[in-house]
């Protein structure tokens, strides 16, 4: 999953690869079209090296092209059921989880504790962090 801008504002798609398959797809929006492998383990790292998708969305409309192709992250949002939450956030051994070849590979890592965030979690009508 790849997101295109900043926290307050912009646009994501997925890169998928078949199972088993050599493959991989870019998915954005209602538009799926084949890539190459470097694309999609690439070119989604704030390096701007390629256009942002053509599918438009507030987010391109406000920053533009070329601002949003070089604002790139891989993250994702999660959900987390109540009842999940303590497994979920138990960190301990998170690095071992970490394959191998990702962790020698050359991008600096940083482990974060959930702690860190801010959670906002609404029940009822009312809000707490």
């Amino acid at each position: 999953i790849v997101h295109m801008g900043t926290a307050q504002i912009g646009h994501y798609l997925s890169y998928v690869r078949t199972n088993g398959g050599l493959q991989w797809y870019r998915f954005d929006d209602d538009s799926v079209t084949p890539v190459e492998e470097d694309e999609a383990t690439e070119a989604n790292f704030g390096t701007g090296a390629q256009d942002p998708p053509q599918g438009g969305g507030l987010g391109m409309m406000m920053l533009g092209r070329s601002a949003l192709s070089r604002l790139r992250s891989a993250y994702m949002l999660t959900y987390v059921r109540e009842d999940e939450w303590e497994v979920v956030m138990n960190v301990t051994g998170i690095e071992q989880l970490v394959p191998e070849h990702v962790r020698s590979g050359g991008a600096e890592q940083v482990y974060v504790a959930p702690q860190t965030f801010s959670v906002l979690v609404r029940e009822g009508d009312q809000e707490s962090r």
